[in-house]
């Protein structure tokens, strides 16, 4: 439960849904998960997404900064309430409307289009050899979630998705697995990882992978997480926290399996 609040908690504050004067006594109800207050906030969360991301009426999704934003948001979005739905079914009719809108509008060409300009290129349908798009396991690790809760078409291109993946990572070294052209990012390919191991049906892949991450993208001075590494020498960039912080998210379940 913990973790969800966290991730809502990261969603609500992009969405600049948390705000005034009461923000500080809100923070300390949040954290400390009284009901009352999460469920509040969730069912705020789902009513702002139920129509999916928010993207200027003019934009087509290929800038980077707003391209990734809107994914990252309605991932959240999506993991968040498919992690929480089960937990609270009464809640079905406020929260499904965003779950359902998120989830399907992360198997469209917009939700990567970013990518798309990246490597011209769509990472999801024709894609040159060598070649990772690895913000797709942000994609993926939304859609694994949604599948669980009953979207099916969300299964369905997660479910491609993961074979995609899956094929990308097979025999390669971590720092080959670009996010975009020559940039390479540990956070990314932890959503990867989990992408897998959520879906269930690559447990060599996923264990080759995390042996992998943890030779590569962990800095053993510190213990946390590189949040580059140079995609052609494998040099190791500076950990930072923000980054450790997603990867553990993403990485926690991933020991379960493996």
């Amino acid at each position: 439960m913990r973790v969800l609040v966290t991730i809502v908690t990261a969603v609500v504050a992009l969405l600049g849904l948390w705000a005034g004067p009461a923000a500080d006594h809100l923070a300390d109800a949040w954290f400390a998960s009284e009901p009352a207050t999460v469920l509040r906030l969730v069912d705020q969360l789902a009513v702002a997404m139920a129509s999916g991301p928010r993207l200027r009426p003019d934009s087509t999704g290929a800038s980077r900064v707003e391209g990734e934003w809107a994914l990252v948001t309605c991932q959240m979005t999506t993991v968040a309430l498919a992690g929480l739905l089960p937990a609270h079914p009464d809640r079905e009719p406020t929260w499904r409307p965003a779950l359902h809108a998120c989830a399907t509008w992360l198997t469209t060409p917009p939700a990567r289009a970013f990518g798309t300009e990246a490597w011209d290129e769509d990472g999801m349908t024709s894609v040159s050899a060598g070649h990772m798009h690895a913000y797709l396991g942000w994609t993926n690790t939304a859609l694994q979630a949604a599948a669980r809760v009953g979207e099916t078409r969300a299964g369905a291109v997660g479910r491609a998705l993961s074979d995609q993946l899956a094929r990308r990572v097979h025999g390669r070294p971590l720092h080959a697995l670009e996010t975009y052209p020559g940039e390479t990012y540990p956070p990314d390919v932890a959503t990867v990882i989990a992408s897998l191991a959520l879906d269930g049906r690559y447990p060599h892949e996923v264990s080759s992978l995390v042996a992998r991450f943890r030779a590569e993208a962990i800095d053993p001075d510190t213990g946390l997480v590189r949040q580059t590494l140079d995609a052609r020498s494998g040099g190791p960039g500076r950990p930072r926290g923000s980054g450790t912080t997603f990867a553990a998210y993403f990485l926690a379940p991933v020991a379960e399996r493996i």
